[in-house]
C-alpha cells in the first residue's frame, strides 16, 4: 500500500506540472519579442511600416494565445510574427540600399557634370588666353611700328628750323587731339563693358593714367606729346580687347565682325542721313547737325535717327551703346554745354538697360575733332555731330 500511494503521488506532481508547462509562454514568443525590441530592426519599423505593423498584430496573437494556454496557436503565431519582423528588416535593408544606390547615383553624376563644367570653362579659358596673347603679339608689332614711325618724324622735325617747327607743331596738334579723342572713345566703350560684365581693373587703370598723361601734355611740344599719345591710344586700344575677351559669361563679341549684324543695324536706319563705320569699337552711326539751337533741342533728322535706332534695341537686355556728342564755335557759344545737351537728350532718347543698369554711356567733348571720319570732318557742322556706336548687340 505504501508504494502504491507514492506513485500515485508522483503521478499527481507529474500531471500538475504538465499543466503548469502548458500554461508557460513559448520560447518563440519570446524570440519574436526580442526582435521586436532589438536595436537592430529600429529602421524597419519606419522604412517597412505596412510589414511591422502585421508583424505586431501576429506578436499580440501569439501573446493573446499564450494567455489563453493554447501553446500551439501560440507558437504558431510566434514564428508568424518572426518571419514578418525579419521579412521588414530585409524590406528596410533593400530601401536603404537603393538609397544609397540613388545618392551614389546622384553623385557620380553631379561629379561628372562639375568635370563636364570645368573642362568647358578651362578650353573657354585657354581660347581667351590664346586670343589674349595672339592680340599681345599682334599689339607689340603696332608699338614698335609706332616708335619706328615716330623717330622717323622726330627726325624730320629735329631738322626743321625754329619757324619750320612752329608751323609742324599747328600742322600736327589736330592729329595728335584726334587720336586723343580716338583712346578717350576706345576707354569709354571698354567702360561700359568693364560695368556691365567683367572686371578689367588693371587694364582700365593703366589705361586711363596714359590717357591723363597725354592730356597733362595738351601744353607741350609734339616731341613731348607724340609718345604720349601713341601709349594712350595702344593701352586704350588693349583695354577694350581685354574687356571683350574677359567677358563673362562669355566673350563679347565685336558685332562690327558680324556681317547680319551690320546688314540689320543698316537696314534699320535705311533713310537716314547716316555716315556708317565700323570698327574696334563697334558699329558706329554718325549724324550731323543733331542740335536745333532755336528750340534748345535735338533736331527733327536726329529724332528721327535716335527713333529708329530704339526700336531696334528696344527690349534687348544686352545692349550697350556709346553716345559722343561734339558741338563747334562759333555756331554753339558754349561747345562743352551743347555737346553735353546733345548727349544727354540721346541718351534719353534711347530705351536701353541691362542687369547691371543703364546699357548707355554718353561722351560731350565740346569742340574736340571727332575720331572717326565724317562729313564734319573738315568743316564743323553748324549744329555739331553726335556718333551713336552699337558696343555689343
Amino acid at each position: 500500500m505504501r508504494g502504491r500511494g507514492r506513485a500515485l503521488l508522483l503521478c499527481a506532481a507529474l500531471a500538475a506540472a504538465a499543466a503548469c508547462g502548458g500554461r508557460r509562454p513559448p520560447q518563440e514568443l519570446a524570440a519574436a519579442r526580442a526582435l521586436a525590441a532589438s536595436p537592430l530592426y529600429a529602421a524597419a519599423r519606419k522604412l517597412s511600416p505596412e510589414t511591422w505593423h502585421a508583424a505586431e498584430e501576429a506578436l499580440a496573437r501569439a501573446a493573446a494565445a499564450a494567455k489563453k494556454g493554447d501553446a500551439q496557436e501560440a507558437r504558431l503565431a510566434s514564428l508568424e510574427a518572426q518571419a514578418l519582423f525579419k521579412t521588414a528588416l530585409v524590406l528596410a535593408d533593400g530601401k536603404k540600399a537603393a538609397a544609397r544606390a540613388l545618392e551614389a547615383k546622384e553623385k557620380t553624376a553631379a561629379h561628372a557634370a562639375a568635370a563636364q563644367k570645368f573642362s568647358t570653362l578651362r578650353r573657354d579659358a585657354e581660347k581667351r588666353f590664346l586670343k589674349i596673347v595672339d592680340y599681345h603679339f599682334a599689339q607689340k608689332d603696332e608699338a614698335a611700328l609706332m616708335k619706328s614711325a615716330f623717330a622717323l618724324d622726330r627726325g624730320k622735325f629735329l631738322a626743321l628750323d625754329e619757324e619750320g617747327r612752329a608751323a609742324w607743331e599747328a600742322a600736327h596738334a589736330p592729329g595728335l587731339e584726334k587720336t586723343l579723342a580716338l583712346a578717350e572713345s576706345y576707354a569709354a566703350a571698354a567702360g561700359l563693358i568693364v560695368r556691365a560684365c567683367v572686371a578689367a581693373g588693371a587694364q582700365q587703370q593703366e589705361a586711363q593714367e596714359a590717357i591723363a598723361a597725354a592730356r597733362a601734355a595738351k601744353d607741350g611740344s609734339w616731341e613731348a606729346r607724340r609718345p604720349l599719345v601713341d601709349d594712350a591710344l595702344l593701352k586704350a586700344e588693349r583695354l577694350l580687347v581685354h574687356a571683350r575677351l574677359l567677358a563673362t559669361p562669355a566673350p563679347l563679341e565685336n558685332p562690327a565682325a558680324s556681317d547680319a549684324a551690320v546688314a540689320l543695324v543698316k537696314g534699320a536706319t535705311a533713310g537716314e542721313a547716316l555716315f556708317f563705320s565700323s570698327g574696334l569699337k563697334g558699329i558706329a552711326l554718325s549724324a550731323a547737325d543733331p542740335w536745333d539751337a532755336g528750340a534748345g533741342a535735338l533736331s527733327a533728322a536726329a529724332l528721327s535717327v535716335v527713333g529708329k535706332l530704339g526700336a531696334l534695341v528696344k527690349g534687348r537686355t544686352s545692349v550697350l551703346l556709346l553716345v559722343e556728342a561734339y558741338a563747334y564755335p562759333p555756331q554753339a557759344k558754349d561747345a562743352k554745354a551743347v555737346s553735353d545737351a546733345i548727349a544727354a537728350a540721346v541718351m534719353a532718347a534711347l530705351p536701353v538697360e541691362n542687369a547691371a543698369g543703364s546699357g548707355i554711356a554718353a561722351v560731350g567733348r565740346g569742340a574736340a575733332p571727332p575720331p572717326d571720319p565724317s562729313s564734319c570732318v573738315f568743316a564743323p557742322c553748324p549744329g555739331g555731330r553726335v556718333d551713336i556706336t552699337i558696343v555689343n548687340y
